[in-house]
């Protein structure tokens, strides 16, 4: 035998065990601190107590200019909370937990340490789990009639159905592309999807419907594109579907969602951005800013209900459009890459168009459905790419 004196990096168990245990909680603590301090103790603190240097290296060395213009966005949306009258400091340290976040995600994939694949398995297989737990508490603990009661709010710290329907659809769709490359069972997708469908169904948020459908016009486009020939088969199963959906209908297990219409959003907008424009189109209303105006129903407005409308609100035109710059480079790569967490991302985002709030703030879930896939795309792509052109470079 042959002795051996290297030693195994404990950080390359201790990060991605960090990462999926400050994840998963989501699912499993109600207590919103409990969760942040996972992150503070967990990641924050040794990323800048042992880790900043290697850190800083690797965001220097491998990371591209979308990486620094989104890095220059999360600055940009902290300090924006001065344009505020009532300014609050807090934001930040929102920033330091933001570019933390991220970077500490894109360095451990590119080191190798966290298999993106197996995050997004073990990120479906928790999500199940949770609403498998959620139907037991909604259903048997607190007693509401099955299958008229909705599932709301959830029992953790992913509290909200509306997220958590569409962080469920942007998960379903992302994991059966890897699914279907593995050339995993199709009774297994099909159980999946219904599976999803039925908790969909209960949580009775229409963002989620609208981010399956979404990803189930990506999923059938990615499917045509690799295999053109197979239209007349996808345009049968379009008739089941439809067919089934038009029963559901009129049985009328839709109507509480269809009752509830477009939910006052496009009169919200309209009053977001009457106040943007009140505020200044360049810069807006600065973070921490809170929405003077009521519905006409006097009903109060906590947040825009839209991620780009939010950030336009917040930090004007200039915030906004980096926001959409940074993401629509993000998919780019995902496409170059061939990465399910692209169609993760564009999922996230259908949905996120009807009930978005800002992304620079405490870990919440806006860091689920919107940062993580953009980090998990950084890593990726600095591993696969530009690591890959340094050490083979052309003519060599």
């Amino acid at each position: 035998m042959v002795a051996t004196n290297e030693k195994i990096d404990w950080r390359s168990w201790y990060i991605p065990t960090a990462l999926i245990v400050f994840i998963l909680s989501y699912f499993v603590i109600d207590i919103t601190k409990f969760v942040n301090n996972i992150f503070y103790a967990s990641l924050l603190l040794p990323a800048i107590i042992l880790w900043s240097r290697e850190i800083i290296s690797y965001s220097a060395r491998y990371l591209g200019s979308w990486e620094a213009l989104l890095l220059f966005w999360a600055v940009l949306s902290g300090i924006s909370t001065f344009w505020y009258e009532d300014y609050q400091l807090k934001y930040l340290k929102h920033i330091i937990y933001v570019i933390a976040f991220f970077l500490i995600v894109s360095w451990a994939i590119f080191r190798g340490w966290l298999d993106t694949e197996k995050l997004l398995y073990i990120l479906l297989a928790g999500m199940l789990i949770y609403l498998l737990y959620a139907f037991v508490s909604t259903y048997y603990i607190q007693g509401k009639t099955f299958p008229l009661g909705r599932i709301e709010p959830l029992p953790a710290r992913m509290s909200s159905s509306i997220y958590s329907s569409i962080l469920l659809s942007s998960l379903l769709s992302s994991a059966l592309v890897l699914l279907h490359r593995r050339k995993i069972q199709l009774i297994i997708q099909i159980g999946l999807i219904t599976y999803a469908l039925f908790f969909l169904y209960l949580m009775r948020s229409r963002s989620g419907f609208v981010v399956f459908l979404c990803g189930a016009v990506v999923l059938i486009a990615l499917y045509l594109y690799n295999q053109p020939g197979r239209l007349t088969k996808v345009l049968i199963l379009g008739v089941i579907a439809a067919i089934i959906g038009i029963g559901l209908y009129e049985a009328g297990l839709f109507d509480s969602m269809i009752a509830r219409a477009d939910g006052y959003r496009l009169e919200l907008w309209q009053i977001v951005l009457t106040e943007y424009l009140q505020c200044g189109a360049l810069f807006g209303c600065g973070y921490g800013y809170d929405i003077k105006s009521l519905m006409a129903d006097s009903t109060q407005i906590y947040h825009p209900h839209n991620i780009v409308l939010a950030q336009i609100l917040y930090t004007g035109l200039t915030g906004g459009i980096i926001l959409v710059v940074c993401l629509a480079i993000a998919l780019y790569k995902a496409v170059q890459l061939k990465s399910p967490w692209g169609i993760y991302l564009i999922c996230a985002l259908a949905g996120l168009m009807f009930d978005g709030d800002k992304l620079v703030g405490n870990p919440d879930e806006m860091w689920l459905l919107i940062l993580l896939p953009m980090a998990v795309i950084s890593g990726e792509y600095a591993r696969t790419f530009r690591a890959t052109v340094e050490t083979h470079p052309s003519g060599s």
